[in-house]
């Protein structure tokens, strides 16, 4: 089912953001500026698959992250805000060539920022469906352009499992200076995957896609590939 995101609260000082139901639009997010700017709601997730629509259509005229999507935290706000917090973010870099990538990053117990890019570029303008992993502190994205074909691939572990307890659609990065940026996220579906303590069953999600119910040891990790299979991962 779609999030119905005026059930959301929204929290814009300056005015950046309109909410739909199904799409949040930035207009003109400026990070260092536009701060504690995001749509949130309190959500603890510690397992989950969602997926959104995700454009940005104007390219920035500085190096940085650009936004943050589809992030759990245990603070709602700007990407500066939250102790732990993980999720996925595009970014910018003014370098030659030009390079817009999609990351999974994370902080944990106000530790730094880190994160993983695709090896892929991106384009601005361009629509993208934008699949994200979460069980335990495996993660993983998947990028498909509008027709449905895999763009990109990406895994992370990370050191231990991050689950906040906010889950925040989108929100603005509340450090740095010179990037500015407009587009939308949208359509996005959130499918929570229920742990068992012995159990591993699939299961078929609206659209006819298999989501992995699994326990969190051994770990099991999904991906779609390209052919539109299934690869089932387990980690002893």
């Amino acid at each position: 089912m779609v999030e119905d995101f005026t059930t959301y609260t929204e929290a814009d000082p300056n005015s950046k953001l309109t909410v739909a139901a199904s799409r949040i639009t930035f207009t003109s997010l400026t990070i260092g500026t536009d701060v504690d700017t995001c749509v949130y709601i309190p959500k603890t997730l510690n397992a989950f698959i969602s997926t959104y629509t995700l454009c940005i259509t104007t390219e920035p005229s500085a190096s940085g992250l650009m936004i943050g999507t589809c992030v759990s935290a245990d603070n709602y706000g700007d990407h500066a805000d939250p102790t732990n917090e993980i999720g996925v973010y595009p970014y910018y870099s003014t370098s030659t060539p030009t390079l817009y990538r999609i990351g999974i990053g994370g902080k944990e117990g106000g530790g730094g920022f880190g994160a993983t890019w695709t090896s892929s570029v991106f384009s601005f303008g361009s629509v993208y469906i934008v699949k994200f992993l979460k069980t335990g502190a495996h993660t993983e994205i998947i990028v498909y352009d509008v027709n449905g074909d895999v763009v990109d691939t990406l895994v992370r572990v990370f050191a231990s499992d991050i689950t906040g307890t906010y889950f925040m659609p989108m929100q603005s990065i509340g450090t740095g200076t010179g990037v500015t940026v407009s587009g939308y996220v949208e359509n996005l579906t959130v499918d929570e995957l229920n742990l068992f303590d012995e159990e591993l069953a699939l299961r078929t999600l609206p659209g006819g896609e298999l989501a992995l119910r699994t326990l969190p040891n051994p770990e099991v990790a999904m991906r779609t590939l390209p052919s539109s299979e299934l690869a089932v991962k387990v980690r002893k």
